[in-house]
């Protein structure tokens, strides 16, 4: 679609906003799988709507000073459906058409500085003025949050000039890739220590696919891989699923069950068991999670390649491995400690041209090692599965109890009686009216709410 220019603009600073968050709009907004992709247009209005920036959620955050934001009634719902997403469920995926570069630098702006502990994954496209969000589930990024513990192990244990060069591991942060911006789920970043960050140079790179497949992952790295050819690691990490998930069908036992609760469960009171892993969490008779395989695969650039090679599969150059259902992982664990020795060379070869008087002897000579605790990496992917089914559970309950709740309560406009009467009823008192002849109930006491009937949906 294309989106006409917005005369008004919303400047509103950064505590205003939050307080306007709580308004809602009725603009609809499509959640797509991410193998079925569905556009969302987003209707440009001239009636500037509330910007919805979530609350911290993250007691460690320190706020940032406060600064004007200036964002077109577009920029507004796209925030506030991404709020939505991070509230309601995690693992969706959402695409908005018709934002452009300025509105999606504001966003991601605004994204950055809430300080939530999970943030989406903002792919955009500069040429087709196309947003593609991703909220990753806890399942999903379970395998690199391990990971990145270990990388950083072992990047702390080199003797690299920390005055020189600065290296830095992400979750979640974008990168550009020609005309577009997308965000891996890790990646290692080196620049300067000193001076401006003119140069960001990008020597590791991971993505974590949960329902998708594989070639569509290997499609997305390629991309990143040609706009930044110093990549010398690559990790992928496949997390399927053994059935798709689907929601608790009206009548079932789920749904019985949990219309019984008005108010959500807490994760303790809903996971209470541990469940084997490549197994169902089923509880109430239905399926939440089931995950059944979890694969690991690093690629890592040979001497002679000029850019890492991912569709190259042989043992020199990969290492496939899994976690479930099995953990099978040396043959990764021997080419990720390649990938630290490829990280290693990277610091020396950045840290001489940052600072060409540099003395990288001792870095260029030093072990580099990487130690993993695979069990931790299972024992991660398991939780990462429990809290994938609570979450799935508490977007349903959301959707369903909440929602009819918020309905029940929703103030009733009083119909206008054209005539009415006072009769006396049986005792001979007044307490019943009549309209045009017919009787009305008695009118109930207004201190406490009647009882209500969620109606299954």
């Amino acid at each position: 679609m294309t989106v006409k220019s917005l005369t008004p603009d919303l400047q509103l600073n950064r505590k205003e906003c939050i307080v306007a968050g709580q308004k809602a709009f009725s603009n609809s907004i499509q959640e797509i799988d991410k193998d079925n992709v569905k556009p969302v247009d987003l209707q440009a209005s001239a009636t500037v709507t509330a910007a919805v920036i979530p609350a911290n959620s993250n007691p460690l955050y320190d706020e940032s000073p406060q600064h004007d934001v200036r964002l077109t009634s577009i920029g507004q719902k796209v925030l506030q459906e991404l709020n939505k997403l991070t509230l309601l469920e995690t693992g969706r995926s959402m695409e908005f058409h018709g934002i452009d570069a300025r509105e999606f630098e504001l966003i991601e702006q605004i994204l950055e500085e809430t300080g939530r502990v999970a943030k989406p994954r903002l792919t955009y496209d500069y040429e087709t003025c196309t947003l593609l969000v991703d909220m990753p589930s806890a399942i999903h990024e379970a395998p690199f949050d391990c990971l990145k513990l270990c990388l950083g192990q072992s990047i702390a244990a080199l003797p690299y000039d920390r005055d020189v060069v600065f290296p830095m591991i992400h979750m979640n942060s974008s990168l550009p890739v020609k005309s577009k911006t997308v965000t891996p789920d890790i990646c290692i970043t080196i620049t300067p220590a000193q001076g401006p960050t003119r140069v960001r140079f990008v020597p590791f790179l991971g993505e974590s696919a949960f329902t998708e497949e594989k070639l569509h992952a290997i499609r997305k790295l390629k991309k990143t891989i040609a706009a930044h050819p110093e990549i010398k690691v690559v990790t992928l990490a496949l997390i399927r699923e053994a059935q798709p998930y689907s929601k608790p069908e009206k009548g079932s036992l789920a749904s019985a069950t949990f219309h019984k609760d008005l108010t959500p469960l807490e994760l303790e009171s809903f996971i209470t068991e541990r469940f084997p892993p490549c197994t169902s969490i089923t509880i109430a008779d239905h399926n939440w999670c089931h995950i059944s395989t979890v694969e690991i695969f690093v690629w890592v650039r040979g001497d002679d390649e000029l850019v890492i090679d991912i569709d190259n599969e042989d043992a020199e150059h990969m290492a496939p491995g899994t976690l479930l259902p099995e953990i099978d992982m040396g043959a990764v664990g021997v080419m990720l400690n390649r990938g630290v020795e490829k990280i290693r060379d990277s610091l020396v070869t950045y840290s001489k041209q940052f600072d060409p008087s540099v003395d990288t002897t001792e870095l260029e000579e030093a072990s580099a090692t990487f130690t993993a605790r695979w069990k931790d990496y299972n024992i991660a992917v398991k939780n990462g599965a429990d809290i994938t089914a609570w979450n799935r559970y508490m977007a349903w309950h959301h959707a369903v109890i909440t929602d009819a709740l918020k309905a029940d309560l929703a103030p009733v406009a009083p119909t206008t009686a054209t005539s009415s009467a006072v009769v006396p009823d049986a005792s001979g008192s007044s307490n019943s009216t009549t309209t045009r002849g017919r009787p009305k109930r008695k009118r109930q006491s207004v201190s406490l709410p009647p009882a209500r009937k969620i109606k299954q949906v």
